[in-house]
């Protein structure tokens, strides 16, 4: 339920239920995507997966894709108007697949698109994206270490039973 980290342009689908948002990855972390998300243990895949398997994601409705197409070290380094840009290509991209719920991977990213100040709680939240539901998933990078496996895991499954009743 996440399209696969693929370049800006690039014709892989957003899948029809989940869309995971990721800010820039380096792709030493990419690996982290199949192995610490969670997305397994969760149920959200029915088997083992890692960054190599990215592109069989649609085949169980989802993908992921990035907000901006480039490497990042950190959030932190992302420019204003590298969001803006990036915000305008994940709408259109919304528009054009229609996922049900639109996951954003950190709390920092939902901030940053939403302006949202203050705490947020990983979950559903009250804001859509196109018509797409919302929901804020933990940023499992090593470099972000505010949430334990059994947390991050907690907020995975709360998305696949989100996605089961859509």
């Amino acid at each position: 339920m996440v399209e696969t980290l693929v370049p800006d342009g690039a014709d892989v689908g957003l899948a029809e239920r989940v869309a995971g948002v990721v800010d820039g990855l380096p792709a030493a972390d990419q690996a982290q995507l199949g192995q610490l998300l969670g997305l397994f243990e969760s149920r959200l895949v029915p088997e083992r997966i890692t960054y190599e398997d990215d592109d069989r994601l649609p085949q169980w409705g989802f993908g992921v894709t990035n907000l901006v197409a480039r490497p990042t070290p950190g959030i932190d380094t992302l420019r204003r108007d590298e969001y803006a840009a990036g915000v305008g290509v994940l709408r259109r991209k919304v528009r054009r697949w229609q996922p049900k719920v639109v996951a954003f991977v950190g709390v920092t990213l939902y901030r940053a698109i939403f302006d949202v100040r203050g705490g947020v709680a990983l979950g559903l939240q009250r804001e859509r994206l196109d018509g797409a539901r919302v929901f804020v998933l933990p940023n499992p990078s090593g470099r972000n270490a505010n949430y334990s496996y059994r947390e991050m895991l907690a907020a995975f499954t709360r998305l696949r039973r989100l996605a089961d009743r859509l």
